[in-house]
């Protein structure tokens, strides 16, 4: 799904991906019972125009009628976004959330995500991503 994002510049993650699984049930239908947490510790994106230390996001994982749901929070002095999403079996994805930049986001990068999505009453941009991973 990432190489699939329209990004203006490369970005590359760093920090360590964790994942709590409480519980799970997939089958065939899709996702039918789940309980995780998925945590991004010390994470950081790094660009050409600088890095942006994205503290530590995390996201919530659930189940709703087959389909795979996702709650995401990410604070830090750079960035606050905010959002959720799903994932379909079928490959069928959304995503619907906001971005703000924060005080020390670097102004270049700054610059860039206030040409995406929408503006918002308080300088944040809402985002939408929708479509259908290759399966």
């Amino acid at each position: 799904m990432v190489n699939k994002l329209p990004l203006i510049v490369p970005v590359s993650a760093q920090g360590n991906v964790q994942l709590r699984l409480q519980h799970a049930v997939v089958d065939p239908c899709g996702c039918q019972s789940l309980s995780a947490t998925l945590n991004w510790q010390n994470a950081a994106l790094g660009t050409p125009l600088g890095t942006v230390a994205l503290a530590q996001p995390q996201v919530q994982l659930n189940c709703n009628e087959g389909r795979l749901e996702m709650a995401l929070r990410q604070q830090s002095p750079y960035v606050q976004i905010t959002g959720k999403g799903s994932l379909a079996a079928s490959g069928e994805y959304q995503f619907d959330g906001r971005v703000a930049s924060g005080d020390a986001m670097p102004q270049a990068i700054g610059r860039i995500l206030s040409t995406q999505g929408n503006a918002d009453t308080q300088g944040g941009r809402l985002l939408r991503f929708q479509g259908r991973l290759a399966l």
